[in-house]
């Protein structure tokens, strides 16, 4: 059985249990972001860390009025763990300054689909 109560405050993160196999898992995924904010000569980086490296990475970039940006995956693109995104749409427009929110969507060590979310701000 596995009991976890997870209670945040602000920045951080308070895990209580009563299963010791949860404080054994080799990485908690994380999703690294860099530059926020994005300029306008600049590309958004994407890291993980945590993520079972044979399995594809995939991201969907929603604007603030919740309508899908752009998806990319990692498949496409070079190193595993890492995609880079130009700040384009899917039709190859420049986005335009705002707010933007980020899905990762990938398989943790243990093979269990996870999802991470982030935002992010684009200044141009």
């Amino acid at each position: 059985m596995h009991i976890v109560d997870i209670l945040f405050l602000d920045e951080f993160e308070l895990v209580v249990s009563t299963d010791d196999d949860y404080f054994n898992q080799a990485v908690k995924p994380t999703m690294i972001m860099f530059p926020n904010p994005l300029g306008k000569n600049n590309s958004l980086i994407f890291l993980f860390e945590g993520v079972k490296t044979t399995q594809e990475i995939k991201l969907k970039i929603y604007n603030v009025k919740g309508q899908l940006v752009q998806v990319l995956s990692d498949a496409s693109q070079g190193p595993k763990n890492q995609i880079e995104w130009d700040g384009t749409t899917a039709n190859g427009k420049n986005v335009g300054s705002g707010i933007y929110f980020v899905r990762a969507e990938f398989l943790d060590h243990d093979g269990h689909r996870c999802s991470l979310y982030e935002k992010f701000v684009v200044l141009k």
